[in-house]
């Protein structure tokens, strides 16, 4: 014996018992108007203008190095493979 699809898969109409939702639209608060003030970075004020610095230019090199990262021998010769 055959059994048809409606008896296995419920009913895909809306139910007359069930009602629909009105879509309101609700603003989300993204940036509260008060906020605690920010820590105070006392770090830095207590560095001297040579570790200053140095803590620069140990930056500067990382930022470059991530910008333009240095080719090594091992990648050049995989390169020259292909």
């Amino acid at each position: 014996m055959l059994c048809s699809a409606d008896s296995v898969v419920p009913s895909l109409s809306t139910n007359p018992r069930q009602k629909r939702r009105a879509n309101v639209p609700h603003q989300l608060e993204f940036w509260t108007t008060e906020q605690p003030p920010p820590p105070v970075a006392t770090a830095w004020k207590d560095l001297d203008a040579e570790q200053r610095t140095a803590l620069i230019t140990v930056l500067a090199r990382m930022i470059a190095n991530a910008v333009y990262p240095q080719r090594t021998h091992e990648n050049e010769e995989k390169d020259d493979e292909r």
